[in-house]
């Protein structure tokens, strides 16, 4: 598998408000719901971590969606070659 390294680098000083406001706007929340005691317990991912998690699939999608898009336009391009072989004749 190769790498593909990636550093996002911020002023020390605005560290926590980028976390905390990223995490927040991605989902991510202090208190997760524990389905086998009906509680809310603390959230066990941390907020970096859900970050991180994100930043992943906002890259699956969007390598889905090119690689989608990339075959709807091969798909028309070659039902646009069929199309035009086809011989019509009009009297």
């Amino acid at each position: 598998m190769a790498d593909l390294v990636v550093t996002i680098t911020v002023p020390d000083a605005d560290k926590s408000r980028i976390i905390n406001g990223a995490a927040r706007q991605t989902g991510w929340t202090d208190l997760i719901h524990d389905e086998e005691t009906e509680e809310m317990i603390p959230n066990p991912v941390s907020k970096g971590q859900h970050l991180k998690n994100h930043l992943k699939n906002h890259l699956k999608l969007i390598v889905k969606r090119w690689e989608a898009g990339a075959a709807k336009d091969q798909q028309a391009q070659a039902s646009e070659t069929e199309v035009e072989a086809i011989d019509i004749t009009v009297v």
